[in-house]
């Protein structure tokens, strides 16, 4: 049940590195989330972990990387 009552897509900021923060994210109905790896302590390991675990919960994960480098954003997209 979502706590929004808007047309359109509702997504938000992931910036704490646990999975029960997309958890609960996605049981309170928004529709995508953003993992920040440039301002948050996320490394690769828990972009993974959280990308996972938004999929599984029906989100749509975007990721801001770290560094804007090719190697960067392709570690990023072999994780689905």
């Amino acid at each position: 049940m979502s706590i929004f009552n808007t047309p359109g897509a509702v997504g938000t900021w992931v910036k704490l590195p646990t999975i029960e923060s997309v958890q609960i994210l996605a049981h309170a109905g928004y529709d995508f989330v953003v993992i920040d790896q440039e301002h948050a302590p996320i490394d690769i390991r828990t972009a993974y972990q959280l990308v996972n675990t938004a999929t599984a919960e029906g989100l749509l994960a975007l990721v801001r990387v770290a560094e804007l480098r090719p190697a960067s954003i392709q570690r990023i997209l072999d994780a689905g």
